[in-house]
């Protein structure tokens, strides 16, 4: 089982018991966010579908859906804002 789908299958496990106290529980995976020097690696780039390194500011979207009253009828999903890095 890969991290992914350990981390998919842990939401959708805690979200069953809470469904009487209206607990939604939703994941976000992301790719990996380096830092410094390791920000323009061309090895890590390549292994997205969009061929360039992620950063937390794009996190920002689906962080946003999650606290809105938009994502008030998701419940153990797992968004993933990997730019494809899941998809090969």
């Amino acid at each position: 089982m890969t991290e992914y789908q350990t981390y998919s299958h842990r939401s959708r496990q805690r979200e069953r018991p809470s469904v009487d106290l209206l607990v939604r529980v939703n994941t976000i995976s992301s790719d990996p966010f380096p830092f410094g020097d390791i920000l323009k690696n061309e090895v890590l780039e390549s292994k997205t579908m969009l061929n360039q390194i992620g950063s937390p500011d794009d996190l920002k979207g689906a962080i946003a859906l999650l606290c809105s009253d938009a994502s008030s009828y998701m419940t153990g999903q797992n968004i993933c804002v990997d730019g494809g890095w899941a998809a090969w």
